[in-house]
């Protein structure tokens, strides 16, 4: 899309606010996206680590803030219906004719022209780096992505931000797919000198690899959320037949050696006794937390104080042991404990 230099000021203006706006929504988009991308971490390397969080936040910042340089500012559907230009540029010498057209003007260095094609490439050179130093991908591999993410862009602005709009409210411009894919390659050929700077890539899967032998609390926490969420489906579906579906839940996963909520976050009980130290800590931890209480319930005043006032305090202390990275009651009763199933 090439500009007048009347609009020009206008347009720089715009991406200014476009940024702020885009930061102002990073926060949704990242508590979105950690959850999943938490659990994914856990499973795959253990742990959560903290130069990976910058990279891969930086790198949806990023995606953002371009994504709405797109597509900002929106204007009103009435507004884009009586629009009557074209839609379309499909000739890739454009940008050297408006060049020349504005160059008697406003000279070389002030050529609106040649600014808006800079930014088009300045736009994607960070793509091209984090292809390059996060994902590894050659050269080629980066001239393809980078052609691709432009031509989304492209298709996003030609649908009319996919048919919200009747028609087109912003041109569809082979020379930004040049610029955009040109902008890639280069990143990827400055981010060279800087690779010996940065932890390679190897280095930082290392790093999370032995910290994922460590069982951190909110790894636990993690597989509990999951086991609960599970349970709870499990007990909706089971026609009041709840506690035994909880029974038979747990006790096939100290079978199994891990639950499905243990499994996404990649532990597993290990006991020095093996299979039957496993199913006793299920066995414990049914009986302290699920059939304490409603035994009590069945048997009625004064029973069923004393019941949740045990269920109470086995609670505070399984808490207060997961929190500080301890094994619970249940465990040291039978001998097992919670470990990593990560192996580098």
């Amino acid at each position: 899309m090439h500009l007048s230099p009347a609009a020009y000021n206008a347009a720089m203006n715009g991406y200014i606010e476009v940024i702020r706006d885009s930061f102002l929504w990073f926060p949704l988009a990242a508590l979105l996206f950690t959850t999943p991308y938490i659990f994914y971490n856990y499973h795959k390397y253990g742990s959560v680590w903290s130069f990976r969080i910058l990279v891969v936040y930086s790198f949806i910042l990023y995606l953002m803030t371009v994504y709405f340089l797109v597509i900002l500012p929106l204007p009103s559907r009435d507004a884009v219906a009586h629009m009557t230009g074209r839609t379309m540029n499909l000739d890739p010498c454009g940008v050297i004719r408006d060049f020349l057209k504005e160059l008697p003007a406003h000279g070389v260095l002030h050529n609106p022209a040649l600014w808006q094609f800079g930014f088009n490439i300045l736009m994607v050179v960070p793509f091209g780096m984090y292809l390059r130093y996060w994902f590894g991908y050659s050269l080629p591999r980066t001239f393809l992505w980078s052609l691709g993410l432009s031509m989304f862009f492209e298709l996003t602005q030609l649908s009319g931000l996919y048919g919200l709009y009747p028609r087109p409210y912003r041109l569809y411009d082979v020379d930004d797919l040049i610029s955009n894919t040109l902008g890639g390659c280069l990143g990827w050929l400055i981010t060279g000198p800087i690779l010996g700077i940065l932890p390679a890539r190897s280095q930082v899967d290392a790093a999370s690899y032995r910290s994922g032998q460590h069982v951190s609390p909110l790894r636990r926490l993690s597989a509990l959320f999951v086991d609960a969420l599970v349970m709870a489906v499990l007990s909706f579906w089971s026609l009041g037949w709840w506690p035994e579906m909880i029974t038979g839940y747990v006790l096939l996963g100290m079978l199994a050696g891990r639950t499905p909520g243990m499994a996404a976050v990649s532990l597993r009980v290990e006991s020095a006794d093996g299979l039957s130290g496993r199913m006793l800590r299920g066995i414990y931890q049914l009986a302290g937390y699920l059939w304490l209480p409603i035994l009590g319930a069945r048997l009625g005043y004064p029973f069923d104080l004393a019941a949740w006032l045990l269920w109470l305090f086995l609670c505070l202390s399984g808490t207060a042991s997961l929190l500080q990275g301890r094994p619970g009651w249940f465990g040291l009763w039978s001998d097992s404990r919670i470990v990593s199933s990560i192996r580098q």
